[in-house]
């Protein structure tokens, strides 16, 4: 068979199943991930403000300012024009899937590989944990910074002007979305020129030019690490923790994409096994052939190992965020991606070829099957989306913290489909408590309880110091707490794990 004929099998199955990801999307009743219901609730709040706040102008007001965390709000807001909030949803995850799977060969491209059977490598880790935590504007981020890493790259020869007009509206835009790949962008662009000094022989003229052209994203950082919130650093006791460097070699080998139960490892470890047999082979290549010798020094292996340092450096909790180690792996992955170098011998090429794409193709169906089964149980925390909460009232998700085996709890902030249902208020809404989103709530909201207390500990809540709370959906709640809690409210809908609760 020819090249031509392998080509236009591999586009053809490389659509399908990006086909198949976007039909998935689009199936499932709910999205199952952690903070997504909280991001389309707050997405129908700011709305309903910057339209005078007829429904929620009560408890709710909203601060427009340019902080870099506006992925979602920048290309979902514009769909409500024509979709209602969950569809809004559907439709940024499908353009996220669109993107991942566009950056991938466009990457490989830009850096002279070959597209396929490479670029297949993206389906595994679509999915993971950065997602499924509901991380939108970051995700979205990605895709666009892996492009505009291949389009800095593709200008690093063209006229001064031309490069710092590209570099700035690149990471000037990538600011706006999110602040970790803008990061990542600016390490590119500073791998990008090491990579260049060291093969040229002018390297004070290429370093001065570099740094010159990405002055206007250097001060842009500059100003916002001036006029943000500090935030307290962890000290360095933390780095000689066993436990946490066990759980962080775990994620850089698995790209964090082992989201659900053992059962959803089966598949992952023949992909990694395929993977790092290739990357092996790639690399003895580099040691057989001269002309591979510098593929360590070029810009996309320096930036993934200075991700990789920072990785294993920085602590979980780093700069105020959380997850901040976990957002890593499946980039530093993508990123390492021009390095596979199937051998050219054909029965090798396209036979192991079509294994590992069989590989994805299995970790799509296990993928579906998890997604489903979490979908599934949004569903059934939303079966008592009927009951009537009026408009405004103030409710509350009262559950354990965590959810069955896997490591996202899906039901966290599941509760903003009943808010966002009957027009509620969610004294739980985090983003209201943070600056770095839209939406806030008003200085005369009453008193409710705190973030950890919802979250962690909602038993050892005095209801009586909070009786402006009227509604608890309530999930997987013990006899003595719905003993206790019945003192201050009545039951008016139980179905299975589901109880609903409204204050007498």
């Amino acid at each position: 068979m020819s090249q031509i004929k392998f080509k236009t099998i591999y586009l053809a199955a490389y659509l399908l199943l990006l086909t198949a990801h976007i039909v998935l999307i689009w199936s499932m009743p709910y999205i199952p991930t952690k903070d997504g219901p909280s991001h389309i609730y707050n997405l129908a709040i700011l709305r309903d403000l910057l339209h005078g706040g007829e429904i929620w102008g009560e408890y709710y007001s909203y601060n427009l300012q340019l902080v870099p965390n506006l992925g979602f709000q920048i290309f979902a807001y514009p769909l409500l024009i024509f979709l209602d909030p969950w569809q809004a949803e559907k439709a940024f995850l499908s353009l996220y899937i669109c993107l991942m799977c566009l950056s991938v060969p466009v990457f490989l491209k830009a850096f002279d590989r070959a597209v396929f059977p490479v670029c297949f490598f993206v389906f595994p880790v679509i999915f993971n944990l950065t997602l499924l935590s509901g991380f939108y504007s970051y995700c979205i981020a990605v895709p666009f910074f892996i492009l505009f890493f291949s389009l800095s790259w593709a200008v690093r020869h063209k006229n001064f002007l031309w490069k710092i007009l590209t570099y700035t509206l690149c990471g000037s835009f990538l600011f706006c979305l999110h602040l970790i790949p803008f990061i990542f962008y600016l390490i590119s662009l500073f791998s990008m020129t090491i990579s260049q000094a060291i093969k040229a022989d002018s390297r004070k003229n290429i370093i001065i030019k570099s740094i010159a052209s990405i002055s206007p994203l250097l001060l842009i950082l500059f100003y916002h690490l001036t006029y943000s919130v500090s935030s307290t650093f962890s000290d360095f006791y933390y780095l000689f923790s066993s436990e946490r460097l066990v759980l962080l070699i775990i994620d850089f080998l698995t790209f964090t994409t082992l989201t659900f139960n053992i059962i959803h490892s089966i598949p992952l470890f023949f992909f990694i096994a395929g993977f790092f047999t290739l990357f092996y082979l790639s690399i003895r290549t580099v040691d057989l052939n001269a002309k591979y010798r510098d593929i360590f020094c070029t810009p996309y292996f320096l930036t993934a190992f200075i991700l990789s340092v920072i990785y294993f450096l920085v602590p979980f909790d780093f700069a105020g965020g959380s997850f901040f180690n976990e957002r890593f792996p499946w980039v530093i992955f993508l990123l390492l991606l021009p390095l596979i170098k199937f051998p050219e011998r054909d029965h090798f090429l396209h036979h192991k070829s079509a294994l590992m794409i069989s590989i994805v193709m299995l970790i799509f169906a296990f993928n579906v099957s998890f997604l489903w089964k979490h979908s599934q149980l949004v569903d059934d925390y939303t079966k008592g989306l009927s009951v009537p909460i009026p408009r405004n009232s103030l409710i509350m998700n009262y559950k354990q913290f965590g959810s069955d085996t896997s490591r996202v709890d899906f039901l966290l902030h599941s509760i903003s489909h009943y808010a966002l249902t009957h027009k509620a208020v969610d004294i739980g809404n985090y983003e209201a408590r943070l600056d770095y989103f839209p939406v806030q709530f008003k200085t005369n909201m009453p008193p409710v309880p705190s973030i950890a207390l919802i979250e962690l500990s909602p038993w050892e809540i005095d209801w009586d110091g909070y009786p402006d709370i009227e509604y608890l959906i309530a999930w997987e709640m013990g006899l003595e707490e719905r003993n206790n809690i019945s003192r201050s409210f009545d039951m008016v809908f139980k179905k299975d794990d589901l109880n609903i609760w409204r204050r007498n």
